[in-house]
C-alpha cells in the first residue's frame, strides 16, 4: 500500500469510524492484495458496513466484534472482486464483438500493381511527387499552388502530366473531372 495514499483515506475515515475500525478495514484491503485505484471505493463500501453494524453481544455468543466484521468485509470485498471479474469479462466480450464488427483493412487485390503505382509515382519529378502527395491528402490545386509558390496553371499542368502517366499504367480509375 502507497502510505501517502492510506494516510489520505485514513484522514478522510477519522472522526467517522474509530482508528480501530480503519485499521481493519486497511488490513482487509491488504490481505486481499487490491490495486490501489480500487482503495477507496472499497474503503467506502467497508465503511458503510462499518457504520451499520450493531453488535449484540446475545446473538454473538464469545464471538468477538472484531471477527464478525472481518468476516463481513471479507464477504464484501470477495463479492466486490466477483464483481470486477464478471464486470472484466463483458469488457473483454464488447472488445472481441466490437473486432468482430470492424472491417478488415482493405488489402490491395493485386500487390505487385501496387507496387508498380509506387514505383510510377516514385519515378515521377519531384515537384509532380510533390504535388502528387498533395492531391493524395486532398489539398486542391489553389492550396497546392499556394503552398509551392506556383501559379494555378503550372500546377494544373503538373497534374494533367501526372494524370497522363498514371493513365499510361492503367491508372485513370477514380480520377475526377475537374481535379
Amino acid at each position: 500500500m502507497s502510505n501517502k495514499h492510506a494516510k489520505e483515506i485514513f484522514r478522510q475515515y477519522s472522526g467517522a469510524l474509530q482508528p480501530w475500525q480503519i485499521r481493519l478495514a486497511f488490513g482487509r484491503i491488504k490481505r486481499f492484495k487490491l490495486p490501489p485505484h480500487t482503495w477507496d471505493d472499497v474503503m467506502q463500501d467497508l465503511a458503510i458496513i462499518l457504520w451499520s453494524f450493531e453488535f449484540d453481544p446475545d446473538k454473538a455468543g464469545e464471538t468477538k466484534v472484531e471477527t464478525i466484521l472481518t468476516r463481513m468485509m471479507d464477504n464484501h470485498i470477495r463479492m466486490l472482486r466477483r464483481c470486477y471479474a464478471r464486470h472484466q469479462t463483458m469488457l473483454e466480450r464488447l472488445e472481441e464483438m466490437l473486432k468482430m464488427a470492424q472491417p478488415e483493412p482493405p488489402i490491395p487485390d493485386d500487390l505487385a500493381a501496387y507496387g508498380e503505382l509506387h514505383e510510377t509515382i516514385a519515378g515521377l519529378p519531384e515537384l509532380q511527387q510533390e504535388v502528387c502527395k498533395a492531391l493524395m491528402h486532398g489539398d486542391s490545386i489553389q492550396v497546392i499552388a499556394q503552398e509551392t509558390g506556383r501559379a494555378w496553371s503550372t500546377i494544373q499542368f503538373h497534374v494533367q502530366c501526372i494524370k497522363q502517366v498514371l493513365s499510361d499504367k492503367g491508372f485513370d480509375k477514380g480520377f475526377e473531372q475537374g481535379a
